[in-house]
């Protein structure tokens, strides 16, 4: 009797276990696909640039609506406007991102799109 009920409260943890597992997966973000240049996809170097565009993107849009609040609506991105506080990286290290802004407001990466 007491193997039975080892082995049903085994199963029972398994199973919840593979539920949990279902129901998080789906919410892990996905930086870098192999495949999928416009994600960093390729070389570990690619994925890298990707993800250094995510956060620049995030960077200069707080930065836009920071500026937004004390001033019209930025329609052009004007990074002199926005002041130092965005530091992007250096052209030269291999960074081809380039930023504008798109017709709702947002900041868009000619590059990674």
């Amino acid at each position: 009797m007491k193997t039975g009920s080892s082995l049903i409260g085994l199963l029972l943890v398994m199973l919840i276990g593979a539920l949990i597992y279902l129901q998080m997966g789906p919410m892990v973000p996905q930086v870098a696909t192999p495949g999928n240049p416009a994600l960093g996809g390729g070389s570990p170097v690619d994925q890298a640039w990707a993800a250094t565009c995510l956060a620049n993107k995030a960077g200069i849009q707080t930065a836009v609506q920071m500026y937004n609040i004390s001033h019209p609506p930025m329609k052009d991105l004007d990074m002199n406007s926005l002041g130092g506080g965005v530091r992007l990286p250096d052209p030269k290290g291999g960074c081809q991102c380039k930023y504008s802004l798109s017709a709702n407001g947002n900041v868009v990466c000619s590059f990674h799109k």
